[in-house]
This record gives structure tokens, C-alpha cells and sequence, in this order.
């Protein structure tokens, strides 16, 4: 079995589930999912509080339990005998720790019973099986249904989604330091490139912060602002930027799953170069090939 530590918001729990799914199917095993890290009483300062968020899935339904509880069950030794396991490759070990952000190739030679602790934010954790991964990831009809009728509105138009993350970025300036916020030149560049290529019909806008928008980008970038207007929650922005039919994303995971799950499959999608400020991490494998890197 295989079991995924999960951790972090939407887009990263995505990530982690990914590839885990992936690796499950490679050894044609089951998938469980550790949320404690969500059943926590204090949180880190730094750390913005999160809650556990597939299940908003069509196809998540995998059994959620506590790692801390199997410990203590011998169905899970794998998880124990860490003096025995010292020698042995990272990835032949029980707990399975991602060894850096960029992809690991020995991924596939895990055992088929391990604890899967990272991020894993690459596309080729689960490129083979990407079809399958997206399927997956559909939202619950219930989710979305508020605002179908406005995505088929974006699907039948060459629209762009261009997304600004700010808020919790912000929040400290150790958190800012760390991941960088993207500025006016950004945005205007990706247009620039995007529309070098294709004809816009709409610009959308999906933000936390649309005074910032309003300011630095809508006088260059005419657009609509979506978030809070047309959609009222993640889920909604979300699912809205996925279905236009182009991506302008931000360094944020939670724009880079929409994009990917983007059906079109005349997309453009533009994606910063930097992903990070002055986090230590090589990004080399986290952008898809065919994705515009600026």
C-alpha cells in the first residue's frame, strides 16, 4: 500500500495526491491518505491554517486515516525498523522522504508498501498516468454548479485567465521573502507573449486582491474581474480558470493545476520563470515542456 502524507492548500494537496495515485498504480496497489497534519491543535505562525480539500473530487474517495495511529498496527511495520532501514536508499526506505523539489528519478523503484512525505511538485510523478490524474480531478457537480453556465460561456470564446496571487504571500515578510510576489511587468509580458501567438477575445481575472488589479493591470490589460464578483470561492475561481481557453498563472500551484487541467488542447499557458524569491529549490522539472516560461 501507499500511503500520502498530505499537507499545505488546494494546489499542493493535489501535487502530493498525484503522484502517490500514480505511484499506487505502478505497483497496482492501494492508496491511503495521512491528514493529520490537518488535526493539529497550534499551528506554526508562519504556516497559514489549511484544511483537507479533495474530497470536493469526483474521484477522490480513497480511505483517510492517521498515521500516527498505525504505528502502534503491525499490518504497518514498514513504517517502523527505522535502525534496519538506515542503509538502505531513500527511496527503498519506509518512509519515503522526497530528497529535493525537482523530480527523482528513482521514484518508481520505491517499494509498493511506503509512506510518501514531500511535496512532489513535478509533472512527471505522474505523467504516465495523466489522463487517468485528471480524470480525478473533476469537481463535484454540486461545487461548480453556480457557475457552469458562465464556463461554457469562457470555453465558447478564446479567453485567458491570468491570475494574481498576493494575500497570504503577504502576510509576513519572511513568507514574502520566500516565494516572491509577481509584479505589473510579469503580467504585461505574458500578455505580450500569449497574444503574439493568438487572438484574445476576453481577459479574465482571478485574484485575492483586485484592488491590486485594478490599479496596476486593468488600464494596460482591459479585462473583467472574476473572483468575488462572479465566483464566491476557490472552488468557483478555480474551476472558471480551468476552462478558459488560455492560462496566464501565477507562482502558485493552485493556478498551475487549473491550468493543467485546462482541456483545451490549443492552450497557451504562460508561467513564470522564478518560481521563488530566495527559497533554495530547482524548479527545472515543475513547468510542462510545452508551457511558456518568462
Amino acid at each position: 500500500m501507499i500511503i500520502a502524507q498530505l499537507t499545505g492548500g488546494l494546489g499542493n494537496q493535489m501535487f502530493q495526491y498525484a503522484a502517490a495515485k500514480s505511484l499506487s498504480l505502478h505497483h497496482k496497489t492501494t492508496l491511503l491518505l495521512d491528514i493529520s497534519s490537518y488535526c493539529r491543535d497550534e499551528i506554526p505562525e508562519l504556516e497559514v491554517p489549511r484544511s483537507f480539500e479533495l474530497s470536493n473530487f469526483k474521484g477522490v474517495d480513497e480511505e483517510i486515516l492517521n498515521v500516527n495511529v498505525l504505528a502502534a498496527t503491525k499490518e504497518y511495520d514498514f513504517l517502523r525498523n527505522r535502525i534496519l532501514q538506515k542503509f538502505l536508499p531513500n527511496y527503498k526506505k519506509g518512509i519515503y522522504r522526497e530528497p529535493y523539489f525537482h523530480y527523482d528519478a528513482n521514484f518508481y523503484k520505491s517499494r509498493s508498501s511506503v509512506y510518501l512525505k514531500g511535496g512532489w511538485q513535478s509533472f512527471k510523478y505522474f505523467k504516465n498516468y495523466s489522463k487517468i490524474i485528471s480524470s480525478i480531478f473533476q469537481l463535484q457537480d454540486n461545487v461548480i454548479e453556480n457557475v457552469k453556465d458562465l464556463a461554457t460561456d469562457y470555453e465558447s470564446q478564446n479567453t485567458v485567465s491570468i491570475h494574481i496571487r498576493r494575500g497570504d504571500y503577504l502576510r509576513k515578510p519572511v513568507i514574502t521573502e520566500w516565494h516572491g510576489v509577481l509584479g505589473r511587468d510579469y503580467y504585461i509580458n505574458a500578455f505580450e507573449q500569449l497574444t503574439k501567438q493568438k487572438k484574445i477575445d476576453k481577459v479574465l481575472y482571478f485574484s485575492d486582491e483586485p484592488e491590486w488589479v485594478i490599479k496596476e493591470l486593468l488600464p494596460d490589460i482591459p479585462g473583467e474581474i472574476v473572483s468575488s464578483k462572479f465566483a464566491t470561492n476557490q472552488y468557483e475561481d478555480f474551476y472558471l480558470m480551468s476552462r478558459c481557453r488560455n492560462n496566464i498563472i501565477a507562482n502558485s500551484s493552485f493556478s498551475w493545476w487549473a491550468a493543467y487541467l485546462n482541456p483545451n488542447p490549443e492552450k497557451i499557458v504562460v508561467a513564470p520563470e522564478r518560481w521563488f524569491n530566495k527559497a533554495p529549490y530547482n524548479t527545472k522539472d515543475l513547468i510542462p515542456e510545452s508551457w511558456i516560461r518568462i
